[in-house]
């Protein structure tokens, strides 16, 4: 009998490396028995100030620099069509997701927390942002990710009502919460869950060899030939 453990993968559209790392656990998923995946939207506006952590491209000038150019050599080695738009800086450092994430939570929650409706439409929002350049700040934006995902209008349109639903709002709060309290201080977060209550946190979309060892399974690179049938071609 396998013994699942439990990875939960806390992370916000705005970031392009959440992305990578997303397709990867994904694409792993299904080769991996022993790991039970777990998607999770926290806010990353609140992540950074409960972390103190300004964003470090800014701060950092050559950091700046090298972010779009190591992001684009990740995108080509991984399959994920990441394009960064001319305006990357105004994008990525100035985070207005709050309503995207809450969207993302408000589907989570009408769906029963049933993986692929919300894993879709992350995607989708991820394609908007760094892939065809639109902005995901509005409702009819979030709508039309959330028909590009194949999930029915009346469930978008109910999951974009829920925006302000105070149990959407909670659950938001209660994951960047939670990922604070594991030691968060960006995006992808992803807390790995052991035997006898053990617990270890990991930053960054380049850790999916650590989680597959610590989880006793095997890393197989970028799989290519299992990218999602719904990525544009790159």
């Amino acid at each position: 009998m396998v013994v699942k453990k439990a990875v939960h993968f806390f992370y916000d559209v705005i970031s392009p490396y959440s992305w990578i790392g997303f397709e990867i656990l994904v694409r792993h998923q299904k080769l991996w028995p022993s790991m039970d995946l777990r998607l999770r939207p926290f806010y990353l506006g609140g992540i950074l100030r409960g972390a103190s952590n300004p964003p470090p491209a800014k701060t950092v000038p050559n950091k700046g620099l090298y972010s779009p150019k190591d992001i684009a050599r990740l995108a080509v080695y991984f399959g994920v069509p990441a394009k960064i738009p001319p305006d990357f800086f105004d994008v990525a450092f100035n985070p207005k997701t709050v309503n995207a994430q809450r969207f993302l939570v408000a589907i989570d929650q009408l769906t029963g927390g049933k993986q692929e409706p919300l894993e879709e439409a992350s995607r989708q929002l991820w394609i908007r942002m760094y892939n065809t350049h639109k902005d995901i700040t509005t409702n009819e934006s979030l709508r039309e990710a959330g028909l590009q995902a194949d999930l029915p209008r009346d469930l978008v349109d109910q999951a974009i009502l829920n925006i302000n639903d105070d149990k959407v709002k909670k659950e938001l709060k209660r994951n960047t919460d939670e990922a604070l309290e594991e030691g968060a201080f960006g995006s992808p977060t992803i807390i790995v869950h052991l035997p006898d209550n053990r617990r270890e946190m990991l930053f960054g979309g380049d850790r999916m060899h650590i989680i597959a060892d610590m989880i006793g399974e095997e890393y197989r690179g970028p799989l290519l030939q299992h990218r999602s049938p719904k990525l544009p071609a790159q």
